[in-house]
């Protein structure tokens, strides 16, 4: 006995009628639709565990998981309106082979940050912390940004700046 209706395989496509028994068949998104929501979440939560932005009347801050680089291989730039978060190290080894990793973030500096007051903090669990207090924005230029380590991830005192690469 066939599951499928009797077809003459040589003028038909054999899978033809395969879509009409199975709802999943040449599906891009086969995710079940009663799952999609937490899929969904699942997503934003994994977003918000490698990055944060936090704003207030006061400040402006961002927090990137940057765990996997050294403070080297990280730079933080400002570009006109725009913090830039890039990191990148070449191929080096694990315990399963080879890996290279490269991160690049962009924010947008909100409307009342200066550019020129943005400061970065590295913790000793690698996430970078980048802060600016709000006032009013002076032109639009460029700016390399120190990373400096600090004892815990958000904390504000830096006690030693980390050099640069360019």
């Amino acid at each position: 006995m066939s599951l499928l209706p009797f077809t003459d395989f040589d003028t038909v496509d054999p899978f033809q009628s395969l879509q009409t028994f199975d709802p999943f068949f040449n599906r891009r998104n086969i995710i079940p639709r009663s799952m999609r929501q937490t899929f969904r979440r699942m997503d934003r939560e994994l977003g918000r565990l490698l990055s944060s932005v936090k704003e207030d009347d006061k400040s402006f801050q961002v927090m990137v998981d940057v765990s996997h680089f050294d403070p080297s291989e990280i730079s933080v730039k400002t570009t006109d309106n725009n913090i830039i978060v890039h990191a990148k190290h070449e191929e080096r080894n694990d315990q399963y082979g080879t890996v290279s990793r490269e991160f690049r973030r962009r924010v947008s500096i909100p409307r009342g940050v200066n550019a020129d007051s943005v400061t970065s903090t590295m913790s000793p669990d690698g996430i970078l912390t980048i802060m600016a207090p709000k006032m009013m924005l002076e032109g639009s230029n460029e700016r390399v940004i120190p990373i400096t380590m600090t004892g815990s991830a958000g904390s504000a005192n830096p006690p030693t700046p980390t050099p640069q690469r360019t």
